[in-house]
């Protein structure tokens, strides 16, 4: 998948946050009281982090309030995918749930979007034997925009309560018991969810190994943000693979952008910031597992895609939907808090040029804002051993969280870079595409375990 439409651009909507960025930073750092004010936040950082922490080890469950689905729709959107889709394929023919007596039908559809590649045969082949109660169908794509988005909004799935819809990249691997999973949340009342993502392992190459273990941390990292957003009354981001939505809930959102970059952040913001919507909730007893992307030039492509995308639902709808009275002030507040991640680095700037005190205050913050990341994820990696099933001690989550720290660093630098694409950049969105491959699989303690820890 190469170019999205072409898309209108107005400076002013994304020259302003990073204006208003730079100049508070400016301000705060050249002004006494002010600064005295941040130094004191910047105190409380730490805090957050650690009432972020806390928020996860909640274990309340949503009361039950929806039927058991008439079903489930699983969609996998592909495009040049015939090496890794008849894996995923056969994974969903061994779900547990099929057969049984009292189960949903599931319903498998491929949207084969331009492939120049043995997707459709291969998709067809792993699919003509199908269980029962496993409907299956590839859907060959022409027209629209080449995007995920794009491939997803052209299925007509619906909007029949109670019917669940997931999303699964075609490199995705399943365990037999996730169909039954996705079922009993929403049975509990969970309405829009997304699936924890783990990273499974290249058979070879050393660097790739270790690409492929930093960002399974991270991974967990950020869904350890996710339920604390959500348990402190926010919401959880939906993530591409893996997502879960009610079909009427989708429906009613006008269901995924066709000219996204990032399809799963912009049904977050259009489900999440209207006055009634879902708080979509991060599942981590779902479980998926994806290919890792195994080289810096890769990794650096697709997380520069993931920030413009970002960026892109931040200037679309995040900013304009914060002045909306009728959005309750604490998901405004959420939402807020969330995008202005981004902006850190242009309030730093402007921090900057004030001179010397504004350093401090920069250096300051930083270390507030490594600290409280510390302590997310050396809490959060209490979830996962990707190496094997044996818990791990604090000192060895410490050194793993230090690594996963720095490594997510890497947003800070391309942030910037992922505004100014959003100001300077016209023409058709780029979809940068992240190819995969064979070659990679569940580390084999968990998956002979027959469970992911």
């Amino acid at each position: 998948m190469a170019h999205g439409p072409a898309v209108s651009r107005s400076l002013l909507p994304a020259l302003v946050p990073i204006v208003a960025a730079a100049s508070l930073g400016a301000v705060v750092a050249r002004s006494r009281a002010l600064r005295r004010v941040a130094l004191a936040a910047t105190v409380l950082v730490p805090l957050g982090g650690l009432g972020l922490a806390a928020g996860t080890h909640r274990t309340d469950a949503p009361a039950r309030s929806s039927p058991k689905p008439g079903h489930l729709t699983i969609l996998i959107p592909a495009n040049n995918e015939s090496m890794v889709i008849g894996d995923l394929l056969k994974d969903l023919a061994l779900q547990d749930v099929l057969g049984r007596a009292d189960a949903p039908i599931i319903r498998v559809i491929v949207v084969d979007d331009r492939s120049t590649d043995s997707t459709a045969e291969v998709a067809n082949d792993a699919l003509a034997s199908s269980p029962p109660g496993l409907h299956s169908e590839v859907l060959r794509r022409t027209t629209g925009p080449m995007t995920k988005g794009g491939a997803l909004h052209s299925v007509d799935v619906g909007a029949h309560a109670g019917t669940t819809v997931v999303v699964l990249d075609a490199d995705g691997r399943v365990e037999p018991s996730f169909a039954d999973l996705v079922i009993a949340s929403a049975e509990a009342g969970v309405g829009v969810g997304t699936a924890r993502r783990r990273m499974m392992l290249p058979t070879s190459g050393r660097l790739a190994r270790l690409l492929a273990r930093l960002q399974d941390d991270e991974q967990t990292l950020d869904g350890e943000l996710q339920l604390g957003r959500w348990n402190l009354g926010g919401a959880s981001e939906l993530r591409g693979n893996g997502m879960i939505v009610r079909a009427d809930l989708l429906a009613a959102a006008g269901g995924w952008s066709p000219d996204a970059l990032c399809e799963d952040l912009e049904l977050t913001s259009r489900l999440y910031l209207t006055p009634a919507g879902p708080r979509p909730r991060w599942l981590p007893e779902v479980v998926v597992w994806e290919q890792p992307v195994t080289t810096v030039r890769a990794l650096v492509r697709q997380r520069l895609r993931w920030a413009e995308g970002a960026v892109r639902r931040d200037v679309r709808i995040t900013f304009p939907r914060l002045f909306e009275p009728r959005i309750p002030m604490i998901r405004r507040l959420d939402a807020a808090t969330y995008a202005a991640q981004t902006l850190l680095p242009f309030g730093a700037l402007g921090a900057l040029l004030a001179g010397r005190r504004g350093a401090a205050l920069v250096g300051s913050a930083a270390v507030a804002y490594c600290v409280a990341a510390l302590i997310l994820a050396i809490d959060a990696l209490r979830m996962t051993q990707i190496e094997g099933t044996r818990p791990q001690r604090l000192l060895r989550r410490a050194s793993r969280a230090v690594a996963v720290v720095g490594f997510a660093a890497l947003w800070l630098a391309l942030t910037p870079v992922a505004w100014l694409r959003v100001v300077l950049v016209s023409g058709p969105v780029r979809f940068a595409r992240t190819s995969h491959r064979s070659g990679f699989a569940p580390p084999e303690p968990v998956a002979s375990a027959g469970g992911f820890r």
